[in-house]
């Protein structure tokens, strides 16, 4: 019995190793990121036309606009100020914006944090989106909410899940992307609605869906950040006006 429990223990303590072995991994890669460059600073200083609150777990644009609102997951390893330029200028144009800020910027755990946000603001329209994992993140909780919104945009990423139901869904993409998985990506269109749109930044690539640096794997962009951040708001709001 003696020897039965000593080869249980020794099995416990190793799978015990690995657990705190991928953890570590995991928390260092986290604590390595992104961060906000200066157009994303001055898009989250007060002018007359949006309010900005920044808080602990959500930023809020409180622009002109009442009954239209967008909830945004970021992308891993980006700071989620970093989207300021772009959520900036949709509340300017009539969609108020409220970017989630993940634990360690991780999508994955802010699916109850959408629901809440739903819950607590006045707005009768919404929408979701994302950028990379953050993409996913949000397709994985429209997949399950789909009656709760009228659409979801998705910036560098696609659905794993189904999201037919869905009334309007996009992919934005810079045509320079090489961080999106494009067979993946090719694979998951059956997850969409018939009706979804995939469109196309040209000179575009993924990080400059960001106020960031390039990111390692990237292509550079042939375009500026903020030709890139124009083409992105004006894609957002032909979906939703759609």
């Amino acid at each position: 019995m003696d020897k039965v429990w000593t080869i249980v223990r020794s099995v416990l303590l190793s799978a015990l190793a690995v657990a705190v072995i991928i953890f570590s991994v995991y928390l260092f890669n986290s604590l390595e990121y992104y961060k906000a460059g200066e157009a994303a600073a001055q898009n989250l200083e007060y002018d007359n036309v949006v309010v900005i609150d920044n808080g602990a777990s959500r930023i809020l644009f409180d622009g002109p606009g009442t009954d239209k609102a967008l909830i945004f997951f970021q992308g891993f390893q980006i700071e989620a100020t970093a989207y300021a330029p772009i959520m900036h200028e949709l509340a300017a144009s009539g969609v108020d914006c409220i970017v989630l800020k993940m634990p360690l910027r991780e999508a994955h755990f802010l699916e109850g944090a959408a629901t809440y946000t739903l819950q607590n603001f006045d707005y009768e329209t919404w929408y979701i989106a994302g950028h990379g994992s953050g993409a996913l993140a949000a397709s994985e909780w429209a997949s399950k909410n789909a009656d709760k919104i009228a659409g979801i945009i998705m910036l560098g990423g696609y659905p794993e899940k189904d999201i037919t139901e869905v009334s309007r869904a996009a992919i934005i993409l810079g045509t320079l992307d090489s961080i999106t998985d494009q067979a993946a990506m090719s694979e998951a269109m059956g997850y969409l609605p018939a009706s979804a749109q995939v469109l196309g930044i040209e000179g575009g690539n993924y990080s400059q869906f960001a106020d960031i640096e390039l990111m390692e794997l990237d292509t550079p962009a042939t375009i500026t950040p903020e030709e890139q951040w124009k083409q992105t708001v004006s894609l957002i709001l032909s979906v939703i006006e759609k």
